[in-house]
């Protein structure tokens, strides 16, 4: 969310933008194909993966700060500057512990970090997002995680199985 909110803010296209997305995407297929567990105290990768993520995005912001004159953008540059910093730190600590602490710390400093934007609101206001181009990419989140349902559960949809599926729901 946050990287959509800054491409929709401050976003040009500019090489570097795409450089951050490329790194970006690397940084999600490692974590994506790095995990199979639901024990929540195996985290490690998925810690410290989103802790990567968090560090790029606020290198991203601490970059913006400094090529944009304008004030309120720059406040607005550094508080999300800071609050990523805060996310990757408590994320990349929490998943270096790989323990119940590690996870309990990590899930803090998410929860924090959605909640500090609430401060930063007396400048989000001054330059606020557009919200129809907001609206559209939350969109195509959503067709992209229902899309992954679909084929989620494309097998249980096979000439073998679909007959009983049908009699079953009846």
């Amino acid at each position: 969310m946050i990287q959509t909110v800054f491409t929709n803010r401050y976003g040009i296209g500019s090489w570097a933008d795409i450089a951050f997305y490329f790194i970006d995407m690397m940084i999600l297929l490692y974590m994506s194909n790095s995990f199979d567990t639901n024990n929540l105290t195996e985290m490690k990768i998925l810690f410290i993966s989103a802790g990567l993520l968090s560090l790029t995005l606020a290198s991203h912001y601490l970059i913006n700060y400094f090529q944009i004159k304008n004030p309120v953008d720059q406040n607005i540059s550094r508080a999300f500057f800071m609050i990523l910093i805060f996310r990757a730190i408590t994320l990349i600590i929490g998943g270096i512990l790989d323990n119940i602490f590690g996870f309990i710390l990590a899930v803090i400093g998410i929860i924090l970090s959605w909640l500090m934007p609430l401060l930063t609101t007396k400048y989000t206001l001054k330059h606020p997002i557009i919200f129809p181009h907001l609206l559209e990419r939350l969109n195509l989140l959503v067709i992209i995680i229902f899309s992954e349902k679909i084929i989620g559960i494309a097998d249980y949809f096979q000439p073998k199985t679909f007959p009983s599926i049908l009699f079953l729901s009846f």
